[in-house]
């Protein structure tokens, strides 16, 4: 009302009253980079069959992303990328492999597997049940089961950094950060020290010896 009244000459807007806006001349709308985002997370230490990376693309290929952002968000949001960084971000790759909406593959992946069916626990916060609930239905249709369970927020981050999920998903920002976030997210902050394997705040039960080649290159770049 302040905005409208001419009290205040910026605001931030949730999607559905944007058709009040964005056809009227005497408003601008600007869309925020996407530097807020979620991430699924795998425990690949305490839950060996999520290492097998054909069951790992099955989950990707499941998901209808589209959908989420339509119903989630109404519309307001891009595609999480199998990059990490998002497209708004100075050094995203165009080139990187993406993961379309494709249940036929799913299925063909997990056969490949040899794991037609399977069945997860998914931990999230008590603000994304919604989004769960549709990941659920999505993959449900591919052959793998979800069992969603949610706490407060508190409670849901303490769980995530304690490494007790089978899969969670995390909602946080800093997407629009330094790109040195990708050394953090898949091989942990002691990286850097040891140049080895993942380790502390990583991605635990991954370790892929090309990327940590990658990214041991990475921390020594200057030339973005």
């Amino acid at each position: 009302m302040a905005f409208e009244k001419g009290k205040i000459d910026l605001t931030q807007m949730s999607p559905d009253l944007l058709g009040r806006y964005q056809n009227n001349s005497k408003y601008k709308v600007v869309q925020r980079p996407a530097f807020w985002g979620y991430r699924l997370l795998f425990n690949m230490e305490d839950y060996s069959v999520l290492k097998n990376r054909k069951i790992r693309q099955a989950i990707n290929y499941g998901i209808n992303k589209e959908e989420l952002i339509a119903k989630i968000e109404r519309g307001a949001g891009v595609p999480g990328s199998a990059g990490i960084l998002p497209p708004d971000h100075v050094f995203y790759n165009f080139d990187v492999k993406q993961y379309s909406y494709n249940p036929e593959k799913a299925k063909e992946l997990l056969i490949d597997a040899g794991c037609e069916s399977l069945s997860f626990n998914l931990k999230v916060s008590d603000r994304e049940v919604r989004l769960a609930e549709l990941i659920s239905e999505q993959l449900d249709k591919v052959g793998i089961g979800i069992k969603i369970i949610s706490s407060d927020r508190k409670t849901h981050d303490s769980r995530v950094r304690n490494m007790e999920y089978e899969l969670a998903i995390l909602g946080h920002g800093g997407w629009g950060g330094e790109a040195d976030y990708l050394q953090e997210r898949f091989v942990g902050e002691s990286f850097k020290k040891e140049g080895t394997s993942p380790l502390e705040s990583g991605l635990k039960g991954y370790n892929n010896s090309k990327l940590n080649s990658l990214l041991l290159k990475q921390i020594e770049e200057f030339d973005s």
